[in-house]
């Protein structure tokens, strides 16, 4: 099993002022945090200067809310990118009225549940990305069974004769495939759960989601 730090490692060091730790909280999740904003109808340019936003927000202070007691460090990044983005819509509301450029007031409330919910979905499609990216490394002609019947939707038969192989064999990397995503999976998981309960119940639930 690769040893990955767990995001309350890093956040015990990041509330010390370690800029190592701070890099890596942001770069584990950016990409999340972008995906969160494109999929509000943003460009991929507003969307990274919207992550900065709240990440910097993090940093700035939000980081001392942390506790694993209180919910996952997840669910705290999710009620600041919310923040961000609700202060983004008044902000483009303000220069629709002629008012310039209003400043990022960023309140403390709570996300509603279909927001906060939101960037949930974007991390859970970060964490399948680096299963997949891992699979295509360590056991290719899973990967290829699995993006072709798993991701693209093609029949076996069909897959088999693309991929040169019978069908047995394509049915077989199939289930094989899901296996090694499930584990990749869970163990990807386990560095960001910061309680063993609420692991067990994410590996269930994103298992569940995806048939594996």
């Amino acid at each position: 099993m690769r040893h990955l730090e767990t995001s309350w490692d890093l956040l015990d060091q990041a509330r010390a002022g370690a800029e190592p730790a701070q890099a890596a909280l942001a770069q584990r999740y950016a990409p999340a945090l972008q995906a969160y904003f494109r999929r509000r109808g943003v460009d991929a340019h507003q969307a990274e200067d919207l992550s900065q936003v709240t990440l910097i927000e993090l940093f700035g202070g939000a980081l001392e809310q942390a506790d694993p007691r209180r919910g996952s460090f997840r669910s705290l990044l999710g009620t600041l990118a919310f923040r961000v983005w609700r202060a983004e819509l008044r902000r483009r509301g303000a220069q629709k009225r002629g008012g310039g450029e209003a400043p990022l007031a960023l309140e403390q409330d709570v996300p509603a549940p279909d927001e906060a919910s939101g960037f949930d979905q974007e991390w859970f499609a970060r964490l399948l990305e680096l299963a997949l990216t891992r699979l295509a490394d360590e056991h290719p002609s899973y990967y290829d069974a699995i993006d072709a019947c798993v991701v693209r939707g093609q029949p076996q038969a069909e897959a088999a004769a693309a991929l040169g192989c019978a069908l047995q064999d394509v049915r077989n990397r199939v289930h094989r495939g899901r296996r090694k995503l499930h584990a990749y999976l869970a163990e990807l998981i386990a560095a960001y759960a910061p309680e063993p309960d609420q692991h067990a119940t994410e590996v269930r639930f994103l298992g569940e989601a995806l048939g594996l």
